[in-house]
């Protein structure tokens, strides 16, 4: 059966519906980057008021990145997917090397990649709850530092025997994605079973074609964060990608990771992408057989399991 691993068990692909693709709903990562970084969500009956309201706005599954180095808690997950109706992906990886687990540098990279196995086949910790993807995972800036070689190669290692998709990080406007692409493909990793994240925060769609030219998927999954771009202007890179021949490469989110980023506080919420961006695709020429491209026949095949593992 081709299925997508949820929190809540497997789901068959076909049933998954409009799916966020690079979202935090459980995440603690204090981590300052030049002093000024704060990142936390941790209350579980905000994070089931924002998924309802996602929810009635159409939506039906969302993917959560955090990694157990920055909060991850699977048996919460499954708690606010039961409780708001919204199917959740959890991950397993490491994020970036800066919360890097002291396992990371000590042990090999085989090992690492059965640590990340056992999570998706067998479960995190004694929750009973399986990772459906890997990542985020993380690089910074100018050049692949040898830990996180060596976080990619494991996780690499780690989709192979599972069949799991890969969803990566990169610095703003897609700093070594190509980089990112190529070591994972070099461990054997086939381009369409890897996502590389945070595209589309700079006007460069040139770049997003060379990054599309490796056969990966390109994640717009900034939606809404006005401070790097406008909407809009995302819209029309969008509709420009479209044009160029990628509609079937595309995949969206917000990447909401600060409390003042919900709707409960003020902020754009889960259901941005639905309420507000999706009218923008509209006005800027998309039709509706490619905005549920984007939305649902992407993610489905972007997160469908169908390659042999021991656990599916």
């Amino acid at each position: 059966m081709n299925h997508v691993m949820t929190v809540t068990g497997p789901v068959p692909a076909g049933e998954l519906g409009i799916t966020l693709m690079h979202e935090h709903v459980i995440l603690d990562h204090e981590q300052s980057y030049r002093g000024g970084f704060i990142a936390r969500l941790e209350d579980p009956e905000v994070a089931v008021a924002e998924l309802s309201r996602f929810r009635a706005a159409g939506g039906r599954a969302l993917v959560e990145l955090t990694t157990g180095d920055v909060g991850r808690d699977p048996a919460l997950l499954r708690r606010i997917s039961a409780d708001s109706g919204v199917h959740i992906i959890a991950s397993t990886g490491y994020y970036t090397e800066q919360v890097y687990r002291p396992e990371v540098h000590r042990l090999t990279i085989d090992r690492l990649a059965l640590m990340m196995i056992d999570e998706i086949t067998v479960g995190i910790a004694d929750t009973g709850v399986r990772a459906g993807i890997i990542g985020e995972l993380g690089t910074r800036r100018r050049f692949i530092t040898p830990a996180e070689e060596r976080v990619f190669r494991a996780a690499a290692r780690s989709q192979l025997a599972t069949g799991v998709a890969i969803s990566t990080h990169t610095y703003w406007g897609g700093e070594l994605a190509i980089e990112q692409a190529r070591v994972l493909k070099d461990e054997g990793v086939s381009p369409d079973r890897i996502i590389i994240g945070h595209l589309g925060d700079r006007r460069d769609n040139d770049y997003h074609v060379r990054i599309a030219d490796e056969g990966v998927w390109i994640q717009f999954d900034h939606i809404g964060k006005t401070e790097y771009l406008a909407d809009r202007e995302r819209a029309r890179m969008i509709v420009d990608l479209v044009g160029r021949g990628l509609a079937d490469r595309i995949l969206l989110s917000c990447d909401l990771s600060y409390r003042s980023e919900l709707a409960t506080f003020g902020g754009i919420g889960y259901a941005h992408l639905l309420t507000v961006f999706v009218p923008l695709l509209r006005e800027e020429g998309l039709d509706d057989a490619v905005i549920t491209q984007l939305l649902v026949d992407n993610p489905r095949r972007a997160l469908v399991i169908d390659a042999p593992s021991s656990g599916n």
